[in-house]
């Protein structure tokens, strides 16, 4: 309609006319322009919205977790502590029962790291992560990610030195059915049958000596680097939470 319109001006030589629509024309494909680019930005915030409020939902799981984990370790240290005080020859009125907590807690166990990092990981394998259009909090994921990974490689070291050092020093040296005993009374797995202290062997001389000393300090280094990197991934991780949700409110809903 408006294509023969313009062809009669033409022939008319109507350049008035023909001005006008040419403006009719271009103004309606600016409009159509601006209305699809304002769709397309709409449902890009949109996307970005979804994946910040999915966002939020793996940093409070992973947040929760790694608070769970810092506590352990915590206790775990304490433990460790009583170990060395003893091995030390400082806790020589120790009860065997009360040792074999200790070693259990603060030797023989271990805390594990598991953080929930769906998002940002589907993001980041995808190419998308640009669907956050904030590059400080893009930064501030990618910050995160790389805490995660020296969390994972503390708690590589820890595992190990239980695999290789301490464990089996406590298998050729210590009598280990307490531990048994102990994992029972917890639910855990154990031997039903064995009672943990029937001709238990009193094996504290052999806790007292430059070997296994050697072995619980070196648990315990590994174990404050452990912490440490839990405790700065908290801070990353409350870091990182706020910018999302500074984000969601510069998007206009949260």
């Amino acid at each position: 309609m408006l294509l023969r319109r313009v062809i009669e001006h033409v022939k008319t030589q109507n350049w008035t006319a023909v001005g006008l629509d040419f403006v009719i024309v271009v103004v309606g494909v600016f409009i159509g322009i601006q209305v699809s680019n304002w769709n397309d930005a709409r449902g890009e915030r949109s996307e970005e919205r979804l994946a910040l409020l999915a966002l939020r939902e793996d940093l409070a799981t992973t947040t929760a977790h790694v608070r769970t984990t810092f506590e352990q370790v915590k206790v775990a240290n304490t433990h460790l502590r009583k170990v060395a005080r003893f091995a030390d020859g400082l806790e020589d009125d120790l009860p065997i029962s009360e040792l074999d907590e200790h070693i259990l807690r603060g030797v023989y166990l271990f805390q594990v790291f598991n953080p929930t990092m769906v998002t940002f990981d589907e993001l980041r394998d995808s190419g998308r992560l640009s669907l956050i259009n904030d590059v400080e909090l893009r930064k501030k994921l990618q910050e995160l990610a790389s805490q995660i990974e020296d969390v994972r490689s503390a708690e590589s070291n820890v595992f190990e030195v239980i695999i290789g050092i301490t464990d089996p020093y406590l298998l050729e040296n210590y009598d280990v059915r307490g531990f048994i005993g102990y994992a029972m009374t917890e639910g855990g797995s154990g031997v039903d049958w064995l009672d943990p202290m029937k001709d238990r062997r009193d094996m504290r001389d052999t806790m007292q000596t430059p070997q296994f000393i050697s072995r619980v300090l070196y648990r315990a280094r590994m174990n404050f680097t452990y912490r440490n990197s839990l405790e700065r991934l908290t801070i990353v991780l409350s870091e990182a939470d706020q910018m999302i949700v500074d984000r969601l409110d510069e998007l206009g809903g949260s």
